[in-house]
Order: C-alpha cells, then sequence, then structure tokens
C-alpha cells in the first residue's frame, strides 16, 4: 500500500472518528417534543425509577443532556430538579395532541440517515481531493489539526 493510499485512509478514518464524536452533532440543550401519549418523566435515568411527573403527547420539552438513551430535563414546578425522560419517545418536529393509533412515525428516519451518510461521504470525498492538491507541510499541519479537533471533541 503506498503512502499516498494510506494517507487517504487515515483522513477519512479521523474525518468519520470526529464527525462521529462531534458534540455538533449532539448539540444541547436541545427542543424536542413527545411522541408518546404519556411519557414518564423519572427521577433517575432508569426504566424502574420512581416517576416524578408526566408529560402529555405533543408537549415541548428542553433536554439538557443526554445519558444511554435518556435525557435530562427540569420540572418547571420544581426548578433544580433535574429528570429524565426515554429519548426514543420523543421527536424534533411538534407533535399533534392526537393518539397515535398505527405506526411509530418513524417513517422518515431511514431515508433521513441515507442522506446523511451520502452527505458525509460527499464531504470526505472533497476533503480529500482538497487534500491531495497541497504541499506536504500543508496536508501535515492540516492532519494535526483534525487530530487536535478529535482529541478535544473526547
Amino acid at each position: 500500500m503506498s503512502v499516498t493510499t494510506r494517507f487517504r485512509w487515515a483522513i477519512m478514518f479521523a474525518i468519520v472518528i470526529f464527525a462521529a464524536s462531534s458534540p455538533l452533532l449532539l448539540a444541547f440543550p436541545k427542543t424536542l417534543y413527545v411522541e408518546a401519549d404519556v411519557l414518564n418523566a423519572r427521577e433517575d435515568p432508569f426504566p424502574d425509577a420512581p416517576v416524578g411527573f408526566k408529560l402529555e403527547r405533543g408537549t415541548e420539552v428542553i433536554v439538557l443532556d443526554s445519558l444511554n438513551g435518556w435525557g435530562a430535563i427540569k420540572d418547571p414546578d420544581r426548578p433544580g430538579e433535574t429528570f429524565w425522560i426515554s429519548l426514543q419517545y420523543l421527536s424534533e418536529s411538534p407533535v399533534g395532541t392526537e393518539s397515535q393509533a398505527t405506526g411509530s412515525g418513524s417513517d422518515g428516519d431511514f431515508g433521513s440517515a441515507v442522506v446523511g451518510i451520502l452527505i458525509l461521504i460527499a464531504v470526505i470525498v472533497g476533503i480529500i481531493k482538497w487534500l491531495q492538491s497541497l504541499g506536504p507541510l500543508a496536508r501535515f499541519g492540516i492532519i494535526a489539526l483534525v487530530i487536535l479537533l478529535i482529541v478535544a471533541a473526547m
């Protein structure tokens, strides 16, 4: 394997790792909407934790942080207390308040994922082509910068 080929693989790997670990992709706080008919806000991020209060379908919540599929929220009636809701029952777009009889509401998720992957691939290919046009010193500087960004994101 030539040095150029190894360099391309190293850059692609670094970009994918950076993109996957970027806090911008998982930026919090984030406004989300309850998709379930009723969603329990629990005292801890576990399914068997005590329920603090319940949220109705369509309720707008501000998720402050996440942990293992759970989102941290504040109860407006009890500021200072953190409660946890399951992120699988939330949507990024407003949800109607009527009950959802059929379907999971996630029909567009697969298409969005495919589009996101295609965009990421296009960006990686573009960056590789751009890097090939640079001199060795410039490439080294950019690789060092990418590595620093990856370490900072972790």
